[in-house]
Order: structure tokens, then sequence, then C-alpha cells
């Protein structure tokens, strides 16, 4: 991938670009401009964004703006088309 950051304990990138995965065993299984900032925290696909706060939370979606997610313990599929 390119232009990612892996700073939590034991945090994984495999690939994608402009990701982030600074919470502690964080995970981000790619895409874009994703970021797992909770601890246990997993997050793919397209500018899913889960904050510090939101530990042992999964997000899966697709945006082209950034979605805020704040709540711990959450279970989020996504997709901005849906209205």
């Amino acid at each position: 991938g390119n232009n990612n950051l892996a700073t939590g304990d034991t945090a994984t990138i495999p690939g994608g670009n402009g990701n982030t995965a600074s919470g502690d065993y964080s995970f981000v299984a790619g895409g874009t401009n994703n970021i797992a900032g909770g601890d246990y925290s997993f997050v793919a696909g397209s500018y899913m964004q889960l904050s510090a706060a939101a530990d042992r939370s999964f997000a899966f979606g697709y945006s082209v703006t950034p979605v805020a997610i704040t709540q711990p313990d959450s279970f989020i599929i996504y997709n901005s088309d849906l209205g």
C-alpha cells in the first residue's frame, strides 16, 4: 500500500492508501482513507473512520466523505448510496 501508518501496538495494515491504524491491536484491511483508532478495532472500505473511543468496533463501508464512528462496541456496515 501507499501512505499507510500503523502506530498502535501490533496494529496492522496489509494494503490500501492513506489508512491509519492507531489503536492497539487494530486492523485496517485495506481501502482508502480509513482510520482504526480504537483498540481491537477493524475497518475496511473507504473513509470509514473509527475514533480512539471506538474500542472493539467493526466498520465496513464505502463513502466519498469521512464517516465518523465514535461509539465503542459498534458493528457497522455502511453504504453512502443507501438513503
